[in-house]
């Protein structure tokens, strides 16, 4: 690898350095798979937020899902561009705090980036979120747990060529993700972690409930989960899904 060589995002780094999003894995697709169906029944409309690499994407799409995907950063939506290929899903290069859309759909996920600004800027995707989703739709979102990352203070993992070193704002209920890089190259990343409680508080501006709270692998989201899984499984509704003429 040149030095003179910089990854443009983490995402990029996290890619050329540890194989994520471009590795071919499809475990946790599958197991993203498994609670969209699980929500969702076996068919409908996805528009998947966040969408990465396009591993979700298209995962949902070959299970007879009508899948539009949405990625702002430039690495992650070229790869996902190439699984697009063939009308499998619609890739939208886009950020969604800006993006317009012409319809709605039964199902809205976002897995695994939810947190990565202030809490008022998550507010306002939620109000976006909840104008996407059909009445009686549901979103689906990966929420980062407090309890977990917070023991998680202060180790490094060995990821390919690069170490992943995991801090905690305990003030801030903010897990700190750094990335170094064979060339000391550096990268970091800081994500909200939110209790149910606390996502049910952030939640009640926005015309959404928190409906029910799960593990990624389907236990039941209690006390001695919440300390052994990295996150958990927000299934989000209207707060008002018919309202009545005034």
């Amino acid at each position: 690898m040149s030095r003179e060589w910089r990854p443009s995002s983490i995402y990029e780094a996290q890619a050329v350095w540890a194989g994520v999003y471009v590795d071919g894995s499809d475990r946790m697709d599958r197991q993203r798979l498994a609670a969209v169906r699980l929500f969702c029944g076996l068919r409908g409309s996805v528009l998947d937020l966040g969408a990465g690499g396009g591993g979700t994407a298209e995962a949902l799409a070959e299970a007879g899902y009508v899948v539009t995907a949405l990625e702002n950063d430039d690495f992650l939506a070229a790869r996902a561009q190439e699984r697009a290929r063939g009308g499998r899903f619609r890739l939208l290069h886009a950020d969604f705090y800006d993006v317009t859309l012409p319809h709605t759909f039964d199902l809205v996920t976002y897995f695994d980036g939810f947190g990565l600004s202030s809490d008022e800027a998550q507010r306002r995707l939620l109000v976006r979120i909840a104008s996407w989703l059909r009445p009686s739709g549901r979103a689906l979102i990966e929420i980062y747990a407090p309890g977990y990352w917070s023991a998680m203070a202060g180790k490094r993992v060995r990821l390919g060529q690069a170490t992943r070193e995991y801090q905690f704002d305990y003030q801030g209920s903010r897990l700190i993700d750094t990335w170094t890089g064979p060339t000391g190259d550096e990268f970091r990343q800081t994500l909200r972690c939110y209790a149910p409680a606390d996502l049910a508080l952030l939640l009640e501006p926005t015309g959404l409930c928190l409906d029910s709270v799960q593990s990624l692998d389907g236990c039941q989201w209690a006390g001695d989960v919440a300390r052994t899984r990295y996150s958990y499984l927000a299934a989000i509704a209207h707060a008002n899904p018919y309202p009545t003429a005034s």
